[in-house]
This record gives structure tokens, sequence and C-alpha cells, in this order.
């Protein structure tokens, strides 16, 4: 959980860094700081929040078949469940703990409604799609380092999230020969928007996704490179405190 707490702190400048360029000297100064301007650490009382979210979503495939020249694309829709357990800093956290933030990014990072972030062995997204609804099957799974940002009022926010995954995905037309192996690095972004209720303690997330992979053949030429989602969550937030030396 340290590790955790220290990871998203650590994400508000690596982020806004991501943001111009990521170029060297800047993720330089969102991880390590100067030796100058280096304090002994001291154990803090860190105000967290333990979120856990679940959904069903729905996801469609691009260039999975040949499209005859004319014809409209053919893209098979699958079903999944979306995933989320992280570990939430709120706005009030940021602005207690700014001091470790780098300067360059300090007054867009206070800006921020919230920052969450989540270990990597949590699954994103769960593909269970039956032969029992249709002609295909998929089953398959994505986990990935997908880093959110939050920024808006406190009765409606926007977020934004992105990074690295990776998918196995089982997909099987039985209109063709075979079933499809798919395994595959890619990166996915995400844009939605939040509604907080209870406090906080409870919020719906609408959103939509896109997965960008190197392309993979299926029953086309082409190969799948797009997998596009949309999906309704809510979340469950419960606040716990935790000691760390950042």
């Amino acid at each position: 959980m340290k590790s955790l707490i220290i990871f998203i702190l650590a994400s508000v400048g690596s982020s806004l860094s991501f943001a111009q360029g990521l170029s060297e000297k800047a993720v330089n100064k969102a991880f390590n700081p100067p030796k100058a301007d280096k304090k002994k650490k001291k154990k803090e009382e860190i105000p967290l929040l333990v979120n856990v979210g679940v959904s069903l979503s729905q996801y469609r495939l691009f260039d999975v078949y040949n499209t005859p020249s004319g014809a409209e694309e053919v893209t098979p829709q699958i079903f999944a469940t979306e995933l989320n357990l992280s570990a939430v800093v709120e706005n009030q956290t940021i602005r207690r703990f700014k001091d470790k933030i780098p300067k360059n990014f300090r007054d867009l990072a206070l800006k921020l409604r919230e920052v969450s972030a989540t270990h990597l062995y949590v699954p994103k997204t769960i593909y269970v799609h039956p032969k029992s609804t249709g002609n295909i099957e998929a089953y398959g799974i994505t986990w990935g380092l997908t880093p959110s940002l939050g920024f808006g009022p406190d009765f409606f926010q926007l977020f934004v999230s992105g990074g690295p995954i990776l998918t196995y995905l089982y997909f099987r037309d039985f209109n063709q020969s075979e079933g499809v192996n798919f395994i595959n690095l890619g990166l996915r972004g995400t844009v939605g928007a939040k509604v907080p209720m209870l406090w906080n303690r409870v919020v719906l997330e609408v959103g939509g996704r896109g997965d960008l992979y190197i392309p993979q053949k299926f029953y086309g030429d082409e190969g799948l490179w797009n997998i596009r989602g949309v999906y309704a969550m809510f979340h469950f937030r419960f606040p716990i405190t935790v000691e760390a030396e950042i």
C-alpha cells in the first residue's frame, strides 16, 4: 500500500510531465527532484479512498474480417466486465502534500479533483461472451497501468486516463474454420464523466475507451488493431488513513 501511495503522489507530477511531451528532463523532475530540494523523509498520515468499481461493457472489434470494396465493415460486438480496484487521492490531500509536487506543475496539479491509480495485477477488463448470444464467442482479460486525472466541480467531474495494457483474447466466429488467440501489448485511452453521490462515497461513471494494438490477423488481411468500448460503472469508496514516509 505504501508503494501505491508514493506512486499516486508521484503520478500527479509525472502525468503532467507526460502532457508536456515526456521529455527526459520533465520526467526526472517528476520522480527525482533536485538533491538540493530534498528533505529528510518523515512518516505522514495520508487519507485515501479505497475504490471498488464494477460494470458491464460492450466492445467493438475492427478489421476482423476482409471487407469487400463498397461494403460496410462488419465489426463484431462482445460483452465484458470492467473492474476498478484502486486508491484515490482527493484534492484536499493533493493540497496538503503540494510540496511533494514539482513547482513547475504545482498550480495545475492543485486544480485536479482527484488522482487514482491501481496495481498492475488487478485486471481492467474481463471478456465473457458465450456463443449463446450469437455466432461468436470470446473470452479474455486485459491488464494495464492507466492512471486517471479528474477535473471539474464537486457535483460533476470529467476525467481522462490512459497507459499501457496487455490483452489476451480468444475469439471464435463459428462461420469461420477456427478460433483465434489474440495476445498483444497496446495502449488504452479513456474519457468520461463521474457524478459523485453520498458525499463522494458512491460514484456513477460513464465513458468510452479505445485500445490500440500492433495489428494481428484474425479472419482478414489487415489484422485487428483497434477495440472500442462503452460502459457505465458504479464505484463504492471507503475512507482509510495510512502511514508512509514520503
